[in-house]
């Protein structure tokens, strides 16, 4: 599940990245979770028009989830509180017991197609063989 907003298209210079991870102790708390985050992936969007990028990813066998968004810059962030549901379902999400939530927030800049797709060197090998460590 994943948004994707047409503004990605231009690379900016500078974004965040925000990265939050679940960990569950029951099932139906994992199913719940991406029960809403799918609801929040539209409602979301609208009210926050620097969102450039967001997904939320599931592994179901060690009940655990990331979610993963870029932003157009720091303050951008902010916009995520004029969604109540989104502050209900965190306000939610933090005070049970049952999900340990850690996150982190990170300012990327650059290009990412020249981080991605380097230009190969002509001199040399874009693949380097290493011998295990003794």
């Amino acid at each position: 599940m994943t948004y994707m907003s047409e503004q990605l298209l231009p690379v900016p210079s500078t974004a965040c990245v925000v990265i939050t991870t679940f960990a569950f102790v029951r099932w139906r708390d994992v199913s719940r979770t991406w029960i809403l985050a799918k609801r929040l992936n539209s409602a979301i969007p609208p009210l926050a028009p620097d969102l450039l990028f967001s997904s939320f990813f599931v592994s179901w066998p060690i009940r655990r989830a990331v979610s993963v968004s870029i932003w157009r810059d720091l303050n951008a962030i902010r916009s995520m509180g004029n969604s109540q549901a989104h502050v209900r379902a965190a306000r939610g999400i933090l005070n049970s017991d049952l999900v340990t939530v850690s996150s982190a927030v990170c300012e990327w800049s650059g290009n990412w197609r020249e981080l991605l797709f380097p230009e190969p060197r002509s001199d040399e090998s874009t693949i380097e063989s290493t011998e295990p460590p003794r």
